[in-house]
Order: C-alpha cells, then structure tokens, then sequence
C-alpha cells in the first residue's frame, strides 16, 4: 500500500511538472506572438507618419514618441521576459553575472512604460485643448512646444526612473515577473511617489479630459437633435410656431481639427442640410469617437490598475509587517503582463483605428503595390527580349 501511495505520488508531480512545462511553453508562445503584433504595428504607425505627407502634422508628434516608446518596449523588455519564462532560473544566473545589464534592463523599462504613459497624458491633454478651445489651438500648440512636450516627458521619464540607481528603492530580478523591474518593497516612500507621479497624475488627466470631451460630443448630438426636430415642426403644417435657431446658432465645435460655427440658415437650407448624407453620417461618427474614447479609458485603466494596486498593496505590507505574503505570485504575474500589453494596444486605439491612418495605410498599399507592378514589368519585359534584340528593346 505505502508502494502503491509513492507511486502514485510521483505521478502527480510528474503529471504537474509536465502542466508547469505546457503552460510555461504557452505563455512563452503567447508572448512572442503578442511582441511581434506589438513591433509590426508601432513599426507602422511610425512608417504610415513618416511617409504620408497627411499625417505630417502637430498631433502626429505625440503618436510617433507613443509608438517608439512602445517599440522599444517590444524590443528591450519582452524579448527578456520570454526567455525567462522558457528557460526557468536563467534571469537569477544572469542577474549572478551581469548584475549592471540587470539594472539596464529595469531602468530601460521603467523609462519606456514612464513615457507611454505620460504620452497618452499629453494626447488627452491635446485632444482636450484643440475641443475646448480650437479658435486658439493651431496658434498654441505649435510643432516646437509639441517637441519641447516630448523632451520633457523622456527627462521627466528618466529622472523618476533614476532613483533606484542611487540607493532610494533598489533593483531585483522578481521571478513572478520574470524581469529585472524596481522592487517596490524595498522603499515604500519612492513606490508612493513614483504611482503618483507616473500613474495617478497621468490617470485623473486622461479621465478628466475624455469625461469632458465625452460631454461636449453628448451636448452637440443634442443640438444636432434639437435642429432635426425643428426641421420636422417647420415641415409640419399643423405647426403653429416657426422653429427657433437661436440656440444652434452660437454654437461652435471642432471638425476634424478645424473650428466651425454654426449660423441661423433659413429653414429649406437648414432641412436640407440635416437630411443630406453628410450629417448623418457625422452623426454616426460621433458617436464612433465617442465608442473609441470609452476604448481609450478602459484599456488604460484595464492594463495598469492592477499592477499599481499590487505595488502599492506590497509597498504598505512591507511597510507594516516587514513581509510580503498577502499578494500571490500569479497576481503580480498577470498584473505586469498587463502592462506590457498596454503598448500592443496603444498603436491600435490611438492610430490603426483613425480614419486618417486608414486612409494613409490605403494610400501605403497602392504604393507598394505600384512599385511591385513596375518592377514585375521591367523584370517582365527584360527576360522577355532575346540578346539578339537587346537594341529593339532598348527602345521599347
């Protein structure tokens, strides 16, 4: 009987080591495939800005910093995390042997996800401004403030980062997390000041900012309501009254960047204005933006809640008791691997997904496909022309 219990005992564990080994090989596999949708999107986006002239303008400034400090999370953090998930103990012999690479591999990342997330601050902020105040916004927001924006959110990014490096807080290899990341036990005051800096600041901006251009969006579908329906009353014989523009009439809003206002029109040309083809379909892109800027804050607050919640709760345990037992490994695990699924993300809400970088991806396909015809022409037209004929063809 005991035989039989030992038996049986080592085929659990064999039966377990052989599940730890599939879901490691899983999570690795996952990863690369997320890593390699993450480098050839944020590669697009900075391809599709530098190659249209349409998107050459003050807003794409921001979008490029946000897809190179995305890429160079794909590039400099995942590949590391990977090959510790498949090669179980090597991130603590690499740690034994290159202990400064380890602390460039923390401060590197720590830098990289600082700026992606001070970016999409700025991108709110600028969204925000060039809604609520676009008579003055081309005027403000010119392309050197926007490059000065930029630099100091890669000196912001890497001052916050540095103090690790000195001695306040300190760098380890974590094994949930699989990486070289800042111990946020080891200084609950620098884990404090880093979450406010880096995550809560950049937080109540960003929901601060879309909550009110969410509203401004919700106040003019209103208006563009209140004038349908003054159309139908004045088309209405049995009306009594004419219908009033006076309120429609002040209102101004921002269309594709520009300012419009809105003056009294006689009634044919304001009912054939709000039946044309063209509001209705502004109507159903309000509301699209509306859906995209709900995207915005939930994969935001989706991808990094979690990982400065565990933080902070370890930070307050140490702090307390001197231990960190409370939060299990797996939390922290799937936490920072929502943080380094926030940059694949990124590229597809912020850019992939506008109507501007359609039409530029459209316009990069027919290029490439123009330019592959001619060279199959040429290719073509020369294998076809006999040596004999070489000044035929020539001419040809």
């Amino acid at each position: 009987a005991v035989l039989c219990n030992i038996t049986k005992t080592l085929h659990y564990i064999r039966v377990l080591d052989a599940l730890v080994v599939a879901s490691s090989h899983i999570a690795s596999l996952s990863l690369a495939k997320s890593n390699q949708l993450l480098i050839d999107s944020n590669l697009l986006v900075i391809i599709l800005v530098a190659t249209t002239k349409t998107l050459h303008q003050v807003t794409s400034v921001l979008i490029m910093n946000l897809a190179i400090s995305d890429l160079l999370v794909g590039l400099g953090v995942m590949p590391f995390v990977a090959l510790s998930i498949v090669k179980p103990g090597w991130g603590e012999c690499f740690v034994r042997r290159f202990l400064n690479l380890c602390l460039f591999v923390a401060y590197t990342s720590s830098v990289y996800c600082t700026v992606s997330v001070l970016t999409l601050a700025a991108i709110a902020l600028d969204r925000y401004h060039s809604i609520m105040d676009c008579l003055r916004y081309s005027s403000r927001c010119t392309l050197w403030r926007m490059c000065s924006v930029v630099v100091w959110i890669w000196l912001q990014a890497m001052a916050t980062s540095c103090p690790p490096l000195l001695g306040w807080s300190s760098v380890a290899y974590v094994t949930p997390a699989y990486s070289c990341v800042v111990d946020w036990t080891s200084s609950p005051s620098y884990t404090a000041t880093m979450t406010s800096l880096s995550y809560v600041m950049p937080a109540i901006v960003i929901l601060v900012c879309y909550v009110n251009i969410v509203k401004v969006a919700r106040n003019h579908a209103k208006r563009i309501h209140s004038l349908e329906d003054s159309v139908q009353r004045s088309r209405d014989p049995n009306t009594m009254f004419p219908p009033s523009l006076h309120s429609p009439s002040t209102m101004v809003y921002n269309r594709s960047r520009q300012c419009v206002s809105a003056h009294p029109t006689p009634s044919r040309e304001l009912s054939s204005m709000l039946s044309s083809p063209q509001t209705l379909l502004e109507s159903q892109q309000h509301h699209q933006r509306v859906a995209r800027l709900f995207l915005v804050i939930l994969a935001f607050f989706l991808c990094w809640t979690p990982y400065i919640g565990v933080a902070l709760f370890q930070a307050t345990e140490a702090a307390i008791s001197g231990e960190t037992s409370l939060v299990p490994p797996s939390a922290l695990t799937v936490s920072y691997f929502l943080v380094l699924l926030n940059s694949d993300f990124n590229p597809l809400l912020y850019a992939l997904l506008s109507k501007r970088f359609q039409a530029a991806l459209r316009g990069l396909r027919q290029k490439l496909r123009a330019g592959v015809g001619m060279v199959l022409i040429t290719v073509t037209s020369s294998s076809a022309c006999p040596v004999s004929t070489a000044a035929r063809c020539k001419k040809i």
